[in-house]
């Protein structure tokens, strides 16, 4: 069993209403969709100031990005999570829809009259204004007559290449978890509620959890993944399949289900939260000719991935 990491949820607050803040913060700014390693530098920074003048580190964070065609990596409430666990103490939510006409000054007065940072913190590609029409300079050139200093973070690369949540985007959707951790700082997870399935794991010798995925968030490429599953008891080991099952389903609605690897793991019912951490693609999901031919491939899969985590257990304990 694999043991769980705590979640910390900073506390949240609206930008669009509310007093002005009281206690002295150092600010970041941003969609924070994926809370990427690029990111995480703008947090670690934003920390590092905050204590440094014995303020809080506080994110004003987009509610609702202004995606196009992009689906957002995360929900909301997991970008909340991982901003806290990173280091973020407050959160500001504004949605794009109450500033969006906002002109770059008039979105600074709003800035200054609710959240009163002391600093400001962003990155080098930071936009804002009507039409993404200003930039981070023009952000320290607006908040200088406040005495309010803004810092710019160069680009993080990996991989040679800046980070950006379209990079996370394309790993995923390429079947491609691995480059999408390194982007990331951590796998990449699905999660939400289960539900009851058809039984058909069941009956084939390999039992899931079913897990519906949001048509509104990124989904990682169909196929069969490598994974590490978050339950109520626990984490452990597990092989999943994202997609729309095409061997029993005609149109299948998207959905995880996640086979458990070791024997002794806990029944769980339906109706849990669990979180599927994506380590690495086994294949692509097909539609098979018999649920002999299914099974016979459910074995494969669930053998490849149990060789995969005992390497990775031999390295490990050659290493320590």
């Amino acid at each position: 069993m694999i043991r769980p990491t705590p979640a910390e949820m900073p506390r949240i607050l609206s930008f669009a209403a509310g007093p002005p803040f009281e206690t002295p913060s150092v600010m970041t700014i941003g969609v924070f969709d994926g809370v990427h390693v690029g990111h995480r530098a703008l947090i670690e920074r934003t920390c590092e100031r905050a204590a440094r003048a014995g303020a809080r580190a506080i994110a004003l964070a987009f509610e609702t990005p202004a995606f196009k065609d992009a689906l957002p990596v995360d929900a909301l409430d997991r970008r909340l999570r991982e901003l806290g666990r990173a280091g973020i103490e407050l959160v500001c939510l504004c949605r794009f829809e109450d500033v969006r006409d906002l002109s770059p000054a008039a979105f600074v007065d709003r800035l200054l009259a609710r959240c009163r940072p002391t600093a400001v913190v962003v990155g080098y590609d930071f936009r804002f204004g009507r039409g993404a029409c200003g930039d981070a300079e023009e952000l320290a050139r607006l908040l200088a007559p406040a005495g309010v200093p803004v810092e710019i973070l160069p680009p993080v690369c990996v991989d040679g290449v800046p980070v950006s949540s379209s990079l996370v985007r394309e790993a995923l959707s390429a079947g491609d978890p691995a480059r999408a951790a390194r982007l990331l700082g951590r796998p990449f997870c699905l999660s939400g509620v289960t539900v009851h399935g058809k039984e058909l794991g069941r009956r084939l010798g390999c039992p899931t959890l079913n897990l519906p995925l949001d048509e509104g968030l990124l989904i990682p490429r169909h196929g069969v993944y490598r994974c590490v599953c978050g339950t109520p008891t626990g984490r452990y080991p597990a092989v999943c399949n994202v997609g729309v099952r095409p061997t029993v389903e005609a149109d299948g609605a998207p959905n995880c289900e996640i086979h458990l690897l070791p024997d002794d793991v806990p029944a769980l019912p339906a109706g849990v939260r669990v979180e599927v951490e994506l380590l690495d693609f086994l294949r692509p999901e097909r539609a098979f000719g018999s649920e002999e031919e299914l099974a016979r491939r459910l074995a494969l899969d669930v053998g490849a991935a149990k060789a995969a985590f005992l390497t990775e257990q031999k390295k490990e304990s050659e290493t320590t």
